[in-house]
């Protein structure tokens, strides 16, 4: 092809940016402001990690509890204090809670147990403003059944 029939890189761009311009295609200034948040692109991309961890704990078990440890980790590194974020909190209690009702569902209580202890050490299931208060629910409920089933016989209660 000769130089006359391509047009320059910016030209494209140009004419690009036009036709985007005259459909209404420009991103949302909210969306934008999202993107160029840390925090927030930080915990859109954890989001990620734990939809796929949902979606493959009947096939693949151990990608599904890595997936769900990767996502937790994420949100422990999103900022330098990522508890004050409400959106890392909410992440965060969905993988602690997926993590822990998969390994409960595979009948390691005691790790299922650990992972609940953990998330209340982070504070997550006191009373903290958090919109998942479904999976903080579930955490408590599992947390208090764990312990019923595997201290039944001791003080540790």
């Amino acid at each position: 092809p000769s130089d006359t029939d391509a047009e320059p890189a910016t030209e494209v761009a140009d004419k690009a940016d036009e036709v985007g311009d005259v459909a209404g295609l420009e991103e949302p200034a909210e969306a934008e402001k999202a993107a160029e948040d840390p925090v927030e692109r930080r915990v859109a991309e954890v989001s990620v990690l734990l939809d796929d961890a949902a979606g493959c704990e009947d096939a693949d078990v151990a990608r599904a509890a890595a997936l769900y440890q990767e996502a937790i980790v994420g949100c422990l590194e999103a900022a330098d204090d990522p508890l004050a974020s409400a959106g890392v909190r909410n992440e965060l209690l969905r993988g602690f809670d997926g993590l822990s009702s998969l390994l409960e569902r595979q009948g390691l209580a005691d790790e299922s147990l650990a992972v609940v202890e953990d998330a209340a050490a982070l504070g997550l299931l006191n009373g903290r403003e958090v919109d998942r208060t479904e999976s903080r629910d579930a955490l408590r409920e599992r947390r208090e059944a764990l312990r019923r089933a595997l201290f039944a016989d001791s003080a540790q209660l």
